[in-house]
């Protein structure tokens, strides 16, 4: 996250929140997710199934 600006957020879902970012690197704006998890019920399947695709 260091190499990121958090700048607004963008949407919010079941499982997570995604906020608009900025590039330290590259100047590009980015889509930061931020997965919201509960440990008594571990990680949704959705969540990792998203993971695998980035």
């Amino acid at each position: 996250m260091e190499s990121c600006i958090k700048l607004e957020k963008f949407g919010k879902g079941t499982y997570a929140t995604v906020h608009k970012g900025r590039s330290k690197l590259t100047e590009n704006f980015v889509a930061l997710k931020e997965i919201c998890l509960e440990h008594k019920e571990g990680t949704p399947s959705t969540a990792i199934r998203e993971g695998i695709f980035i």
